[in-house]
């Protein structure tokens, strides 16, 4: 019988420089699979996490049709929010701040074309129409 100290580990066989290098091998591609595990569950949270923000922004987005009728000018009418146009008779889907900025500009505008239309008619006798 083969008796050793109690208490004392076993003596592990000396392994040459090529075993220890598989085994070094072996550790890295392991510690380099769990690791490319990781980024992918951490991508498709991401990915869930984007798609739940989109589906949630889509909800919150208005419509707002741009009605500039009656404005003169050389260009046609739009209105520019931020670098982008928004022109005369289409129909935009917009987060609702946008839509606020829109109906406001184009509130402002339609009373100032009104006061500079009655401002010139100011002074000007009333005509009748003669049928």
């Amino acid at each position: 019988m083969n008796k050793e100290p109690l208490g004392l580990p076993k003596k592990q066989p000396e392994l040459s420089t090529s075993e220890i290098e598989a085994q070094n091998e072996e550790k890295q591609i392991e510690l380099d699979r769990l690791e490319l595990e990781q980024l992918r569950n951490e991508k498709k949270e991401r990915e869930a996490k984007d798609a739940a923000n989109a589906i949630a922004a889509a909800n919150l987005a208005d419509t707002v049709t741009i009605d500039l009728g009656g404005i003169g000018g050389t260009r046609k009418p739009s209105i520019n929010i931020a670098g982008r146009d928004y022109e005369h008779g289409k129909t935009y889907k917009v987060d609702t701040a946008t839509k606020w900025t829109i109906e406001e500009q184009m509130n402002r505008l339609r009373a100032h074309e009104a006061s500079t239309r009655e401002s010139e008619n100011k002074g000007r006798q009333k005509r009748r129409a003669y049928v």
